[in-house]
């Protein structure tokens, strides 16, 4: 079988932001181990750099990343930028400034192409999980404004919808939330000090907080 595997790193040193793709036609018969860049984002603002966090496909085979670019005031710009199976790039949506180094971070997408990002602004008005239409237009998802840190999202099979709470201040109680298909609002569902930051595993070593979820 084969397999293609597209990691999203690091940032770019160069506002605005640039994107290319690297490689017209990608090398398809990778060996064991082997990688090449796809897509390279850069920003050309002085000092700023462009951070690549969440990706995500619909099932269209259209690609989906939240970009994060530095825009001069000390704030970053946050956008979910779409690549088409063509290789055509466009910003879906743009989910305005947050300071910090978090922003807009994980993505998911539904069976509709509807497109989910976890947004940290640190401002009750946007702060939480959006949910981006295919037309771009956005809905703030009830209830996730008072997740401190969302972060990663995924969908179970009945279509309901979890956000981890990477909470890193040690803040909160909850290290998971589910949005309910029926409810449509944003509650805490699991807790446990594995899952929160400032607790240990069973060997003793300190946990960060729940991240990466599937």
């Amino acid at each position: 079988m084969k397999r293609i595997v597209i990691f999203l790193w690091g940032l770019s040193l160069a506002g605005a932001f640039s994107f290319s793709p690297l490689l017209a036609e990608p090398h398809l018969k990778l060996g064991p181990g082997e990688a090449e860049v796809l897509y390279h984002f850069e920003n050309p603002a002085s000092g700023g750099y462009a951070s690549p966090e969440g990706i995500a496909f619909d099932h269209n085979g259209n690609l989906f990343v939240s970009l994060r670019t530095l825009d001069g005031s000390g704030a970053f710009a946050n956008r979910i930028i779409k690549i088409t199976s063509w290789g055509e790039m466009s910003v879906l949506a743009d989910l305005g400034s947050a300071y910090g180094l978090l922003g807009a971070v994980g993505l998911t997408t539904d069976p509709r192409g509807n497109v989910y990002v976890a947004f940290n602004s640190g401002n009750k008005a946007n702060h939480g999980v959006w949910k981006i239409y295919p037309d771009g237009e956005m809905e703030h998802l009830a209830g996730s404004e008072d997740i401190l840190i969302p972060n990663a999202l995924t969908f179970d099979r009945k279509g309901n919808l979890y956000a981890t709470d990477y909470d890193q201040f040690r803040m909160g109680t909850t290290g998971v939330w589910r949005y309910a298909k029926k409810d449509r609002v944003f509650k805490p569902w699991a807790s446990h000090p594995l899952l929160l930051s400032g607790g240990t595993d069973p060997d003793g070593n300190p946990m960060g907080g729940a991240n990466g979820i599937v």
